[in-house]
């Protein structure tokens, strides 16, 4: 879920991980699996969750007013089940997350601008010498990762007639009068969209 990314800071992947949220801090609960890379990423104490059970104690603990606030679109049945069991008074938060993401602060802008210049160069390094669909989405995926980003989403280089197909999988169909390029870089949680003919 992004939100939690957006609330802590961190690069994924985090699995199973939560972030619970009161007026004073955010507290982040990891796996073991991914303890070291929290701490490393600047988290100074995550809650180390080794079993399913401590999950949802930990959740109850937080708790203390019989509510607890949730991301009901990215909650999943059977977690939802799990929380009600508690006796848990669920909120729906999601328009107050998609609400306080609408406006960016000027770190967010610093990633946004970052993910797009990556981009914009990744383009221009890769179209000069292309011979296929699959040569130039590598071209372009290298020079992503070489400037520090990562993948916003798997690229799509879709030659001539593929063009016209618009979530296309990138193959060998060589190159000859056109190419549509959807591509985009990620950086610190940001994201590039470019779509070029």
């Amino acid at each position: 879920d992004e939100n939690f990314y957006y609330l802590t800071d961190l690069e994924g992947p985090f699995e199973g991980c939560f972030a619970m949220i009161d007026r004073n801090k955010v507290q982040v609960a990891v796996s073991k699996l991914d303890y070291e890379s929290a701490r490393k990423q600047g988290i100074k104490k995550p809650r180390l969750i080794t079993k399913r059970s401590e999950k949802i104690e930990t959740i109850k603990s937080y708790a203390n007013t019989g509510k607890i606030g949730v991301v009901a679109d990215k909650l999943s049945y059977s977690s939802g089940k799990k929380l009600e069991s508690l006796r848990l008074k669920l909120v729906d938060l999601s328009s107050c997350f998609e609400e306080c993401r609408l406006i960016k602060d000027k770190g967010e802008l610093k990633r946004i601008r970052t993910a797009v210049d990556a981009s914009k160069k990744a383009i221009e390094k890769s179209v000069s010498g292309m011979t296929n669909e699959n040569n130039l989405a590598s071209k372009i995926e290298g020079a992503i990762r070489s400037d520090g980003c990562s993948l916003a989403f798997p690229t799509i280089c879709a030659a001539d007639k593929n063009s016209a197909l618009p979530h296309y999988a990138t193959g060998f169909k060589k190159i000859n009068d056109m190419v549509l390029i959807d591509f985009g870089a990620r950086f610190k949680g940001y994201r590039a969209d470019i779509t070029r003919c």
